[in-house]
């Protein structure tokens, strides 16, 4: 896929990660009521280094910084989910999601475009 560049295997990084984000959340949705369940905050910042890594690609020059979503107060079951910040988690995961996929879809309607215009 070197002929694509790499901004298509960027763009497949960035949607492995927020697939895996998603899953992440859901399961901590799911277990809002298993006792003593810890929610899992993996950050987006790191799902996305490890995509990358497994796709081959050098890791980014300024590796992002985002804040770490703080620990819910624990309820009296040991349980730690905040089921309203999750459901916020995933809505802005989904609209990320959503976007990321459009810039692909940019990104290969440029290079079939430039295809066919190649074969003028």
């Amino acid at each position: 896929m070197d002929w694509l560049g790499d901004g298509v295997l960027r763009l497949e990084a960035a949607l492995v990660a927020r697939e895996r984000l998603h899953a992440r959340i859901a399961a901590n949705i799911a277990n809002a009521d298993t006792p003593n369940y810890r929610a899992d905050r993996t950050r987006f910042a790191d799902l996305l280094a490890e995509a990358r890594r497994e796709l081959g690609l050098p890791a980014p020059s300024a590796p992002l910084r985002l804040p770490m979503q703080p620990a819910a107060p624990l309820r009296m079951d040991g349980n730690d989910v905040d089921v309203h910040a999750e459901m916020a988690r995933l809505a802005e995961n989904q609209m990320m999601q959503a976007y990321t996929a459009e810039l692909l879809k940019r990104e290969l309607d440029g290079i079939l475009q430039a295809i066919h215009e190649g074969g003028r």
